[in-house]
């Protein structure tokens, strides 16, 4: 099958003939399998029929005139899957005014982009990237140092996808105090006094049903140090709407997420 628009402008009369001429591809029979047909009643069938691209005829004896062969030996085939799926779990358990980084390929980029961030975030609040971003997107192909993200006026906290953990001095410092194991540049080890316990004490924390509730956006007059002080208690955090979103939809949806 060909698109209409492939067709124009029309091909001259000698490669209209040239394509008309064109033969249909092989069918294609596979036998000996464990093929899932998956329709209604959820057969499994030892051959299948490929014509076009397509599940012609399914069975145990299908036609096979002209058609390639093929001996499964027993092997399984299912339909080919477009696997559309959602990282709801994920998205759901993001802290902070997250920030989407997976299209940005050089470190002061990615800086630039927390501190745009920075300009509509309260103080004291953490701007957190969990998931989208890996060190090798960067031209640098490293994740930006502690000295880097001291550069925005905000806690900072990534947790790459493919593995490593950042943050700045704001952030080192609040993290130490809960108990955080954090190195000098700002690195922080996957291991329970790292990186586990650090993600884990963000979610308790700041993903609570209270903080999850559509809510108006409050912006606290409080300073940093009154913030941090106080953050734990959840009389005394300001509540704003904060977004959430899956990668590659920037839609996102409105909860109270504490930072």
């Amino acid at each position: 099958m060909v698109g209409a628009g492939a067709l124009w402008p029309p091909p001259a009369p000698a490669q209209a003939r040239q394509a008309a001429a064109a033969p249909a591809a092989q069918d294609i029979v596979l036998v000996n399998g464990r093929i899932h047909t998956m329709d209604r009643t959820r057969r499994v069938v030892p051959q299948v029929l490929i014509r076009n691209g397509r599940f012609a005829a399914v069975g145990d004896r299908v036609p096979r005139r002209d058609a390639r062969v093929i001996d499964l030996k027993g092997r399984t085939v299912i339909p080919g899957i477009v696997d559309a799926h959602d990282h709801i779990v994920l998205v759901g358990n993001r802290p902070g005014w997250h920030v989407l980084a997976e299209d940005v390929f050089t470190v002061p980029d990615a800086v630039a982009r927390y501190q745009a961030k920075a300009a509509s975030v309260p103080a004291g609040e953490f701007i957190t990237t969990i998931g989208p971003m890996a060190a090798m997107q960067f031209r640098e192909q490293r994740l930006p140092t502690l000295a880097e993200l001291d550069a925005v006026n905000r806690p900072v906290y990534i947790n790459a996808a493919q593995g490593g953990v950042r943050t700045n001095s704001l952030g080192k410092a609040w993290l130490e105090k809960q108990g955080v194991t954090v190195a000098a540049d700002g690195a922080i080890a996957p291991n329970a006094t790292g990186a586990t316990a650090a993600l884990k004490l963000l979610r308790e924390q700041f993903l609570t049903p209270h903080y999850r509730k559509p809510g108006p956006k409050i912006r606290s007059r409080a300073g940093a140090g009154a913030r941090l002080r106080n953050q734990g208690r959840p009389e005394n955090r300001p509540q704003r709407r904060g977004r959430i979103h899956h990668e590659g939809d920037r839609k996102g949806r409105a909860f109270r997420t504490g930072f």
